[in-house]
């Protein structure tokens, strides 16, 4: 009962301390919105402005605020994740499976985008997509793939093991995968970002080494945003039946790489109980929760 409530307490923690940085970031994005809009009209209508708006309030504002909410709200104490090595082999592995499970999630987004648009007669938003479409590839590149994954690898990945993984890599891996999926703020990303954090912090748990998880989110991003649209652009037809077998490929490794874990994979270590049920309905989770996807409904009319 002791650990139960050990649990609910720190993963309530954690979910406050997501909720006031997401709030923090939300709010100063609205702030600064208005500004640029009143001051610098000009460039309020840039893709700059879209870059700034998104990267500011989230690691200039937001970020100090998850650091101060977890000075003053400590959770359980720190212990250091396995630190296995990982050869290039397993990490093609991995990065096969990300992309699997990726576009594996990306059919339920596809889903869900459907019924929203026969339920609305509009088309679901995908803010990232929309970004770098109007983007030149050199501020695509920075601004997704190498920022993200290096700041959120830290914050999802790093900063929540530092808070849960006394728990086990299982409630860890799920907190870090909900909390993941959630702060992007859409339901275009949210699935395949549950999915891929969830393998990301697999990869963090077992080596200790941040740097794996955020070359695979590198990757990932490099693929899915600049590499696969430019096979489209520039073979035309060509290059959309490339890319199809190129998903095909990618879901059919996934599932076989799931079946045959077993003999690339990591070796299972011994658990603490699972306490992810405990963990996912404290009441700090549950009101952060809450908060993204209220959040993430509104960001479908705006």
């Amino acid at each position: 009962m002791e650990n139960q409530l050990s649990v609910r307490r720190d993963a309530s923690r954690l979910g406050l301390s997501f909720l006031a940085f997401i709030l923090t970031a939300n709010g100063m994005q609205l702030v600064l919105s208005i500004v640029l809009g009143r001051f610098f009209p000009a460039f309020a209508e840039s893709t700059a402005m879209i870059w700034l708006l998104s990267y500011v309030p989230l690691y200039g504002f937001a970020l100090p605020v998850l650091l101060v909410m977890f000075r003053f709200l400590p959770g359980a104490p720190a212990v250091k994740p396995a630190s296995e090595g990982l050869s290039a082999g397993m990490f093609l592995r991995f990065l096969l499976f990300c992309l699997g499970a990726a576009y594996l999630s990306n059919f339920l987004s596809m889903f869900v985008s459907v019924l929203f648009t026969l339920a609305t007669g509009q088309t679901m938003p995908n803010p990232v997509a929309e970004i770098a479409l109007q983007s030149d590839p050199l501020s695509t590149f920075l601004f997704v793939c190498v920022l993200p994954p290096i700041g959120e690898e830290f914050i999802c990945r790093k900063l929540i093991w530092d808070r849960m993984g006394a728990y086990g890599t299982h409630v860890y891996i799920f907190c870090s995968a909900l909390i993941f999926g959630l702060i992007h703020g859409n339901f275009s990303q949210l699935f395949y970002a549950f999915s891929l954090g969830a393998i990301f912090a697999f990869v963090y748990a077992r080596t200790g080494r941040l740097i794996y998880p955020i070359a695979l989110h590198f990757c990932v991003n490099l693929i899915g945003t600049i590499l696969a649209p430019a096979a489209v652009l520039t073979l035309g037809q060509a290059g959309t039946l490339v890319l199809g077998i190129f998903v095909i490929v990618c879901i059919a490794s996934a599932v076989i790489l799931w079946i045959r874990r077993s003999f690339w994979m990591f070796a299972p270590l011994a658990e603490p109980p699972h306490r992810v049920q405990q963990a996912i309905t404290a009441p700090g989770m549950l009101a952060f929760a809450g908060v993204c996807l209220a959040l993430s409904a509104a960001a479908l009319f705006a």
